[in-house]
C-alpha cells in the first residue's frame, strides 16, 4: 500500500512538471495524462465493487452479436468495411494506427502517466480484499470478466481482419491501416 502511494505521488510530481513547462508539446502529453486519469478515477475507486460482482461492465450489443469474426464480408465494395469498422471502433476506441498518426510522443507519454496512475488507485482501492482471487471466482466475476475480454478480443480480431481486406482492396482508411510515417530516431 504504501509503495502504491508513493508511485501515485511521483507520477502526480511529475504531471506537475509537466504542466509547468512552456513547451506545447510536454503541455499537450500532461492534457492527457490529466484528462484520462480523471477519466478513469471513479472506474478505478469501483473496482472493488467489481470484484464482488456488484458492478459489472456491460458488453456492447455489437460485441455481443459478432460471432464469425473471419466471417465473409457480404459486398465487394469498401462502404460496408468501412461502416463495420467505424461502428467496431466506436466501442472498441480508435486502433493501433490511429493512435500512432495522431498522437505526439508528449500525448503517448501522458496516457501511460494516467495508466500507472489509474493501476496504482486500483491497486489500492482492491488491496484490502483478503484472498481476492479466491473473492472473484466466489462472486463469478473472473467468469464474467473472461467473457468480457473475450468478447472485445473478437471485436478487436473482426476489425483487424476488416482492415486487411480493406486493404487488399484498395479502400481508404479507416477501411484499411492508415499508413505510418518512419519512427524518429531517439535522442
Amino acid at each position: 500500500m504504501k509503495k502504491q502511494i508513493i508511485v501515485a505521488g511521483l507520477i502526480a510530481l511529475s504531471l506537475v512538471g509537466c504542466a509547468t513547462r512552456k513547451d506545447s508539446e510536454v503541455g499537450k502529453g500532461a492534457e492527457v495524462a490529466v484528462k484520462e486519469s480523471r477519466d478513469g478515477l471513479g472506474d478505478a475507486v469501483l473496482a472493488p465493487a467489481e470484484d464482488l460482482n456488484i458492478r459489472r461492465e456491460e458488453i456492447p450489443q455489437i460485441l455481443i452479436d459478432l460471432t464469425a469474426v473471419y466471417g465473409p464480408i457480404s459486398a465487394e465494395g469498401c462502404e460496408l468495411i468501412i461502416e463495420e469498422v467505424t461502428a467496431l471502433s466506436a466501442v472498441l476506441g480508435p486502433d493501433e494506427d490511429v493512435l500512432k498518426a495522431k498522437a505526439s510522443r508528449s500525448e503517448k507519454l501522458g496516457k501511460g502517466t494516467a495508466d500507472m496512475a489509474l493501476n496504482a488507485v486500483e491497486d489500492a482501492s482492491t488491496g484490502f480484499i483478503p484472498f481476492r482471487s479466491l473473492v472473484r471466482r466466489a462472486t463469478g466475476a473472473t467468469a464474467y470478466e473472461k467473457k468480457v475480454r473475450a468478447a472485445y478480443q473478437r471485436g478487436l480480431l473482426r476489425r483487424t481482419y476488416l482492415k486487411g481486406v480493406g486493404a487488399e482492396r484498395g479502400c481508404p482508411p479507416p477501411g484499411s491501416p492508415i499508413p505510418t510515417p518512419p519512427e524518429e530516431p531517439t535522442k
